[in-house]
């Protein structure tokens, strides 16, 4: 397995996953993931018996901690599964709560910065995405 510094070069840039921001963290560890050939333990169901699954999802476990806040780490706490663990956070923060929906775009809006050389056309263009 990976050493801890290695864990730590591995997720710098991946921003926190905090309330509002799910769809961006998902994004870059879903990039993260793909790129260490990871992807398969949060989208598929990988049998448990194979020789590796115990050592790589614990790899994404342990990423997944590094990229997520003390409150989420309180809601996927005793789960042993990262596909289980992952499906927890995007239950939570994707769900089809319209109360949160509402508030993780009200987040999200106040967050976008208008560049100091942007215009607001390019300003409102960057919400949309």
């Amino acid at each position: 397995m990976a050493s801890e510094h290695t864990f730590d070069k591995d997720v710098r840039g991946i921003e926190v996953l905090t309330i509002g921001n799910f769809h961006t963290w998902d994004e870059q560890f879903t990039i993260l993931l793909e790129a260490k050939s990871l992807d398969d333990y949060i989208l598929l169901t990988i049998a448990a018996t194979e020789p590796t699954f115990k050592a790589k999802n614990s790899q994404v476990l342990l990423y997944m901690l590094k990229t997520i806040d003390a409150t989420n780490k309180k809601r996927i706490q005793g789960k042993r599964n990262a596909k289980e663990a992952y499906e927890t956070l995007k239950r939570h923060h994707g769900g089809s709560n319209p109360h949160l929906q509402t508030y993780q775009l009200l987040v999200r809006m106040m967050n976008i910065k208008l560049a100091p050389d942007g215009n607001l056309e390019d300003h409102v263009n960057a919400f949309r995405e």
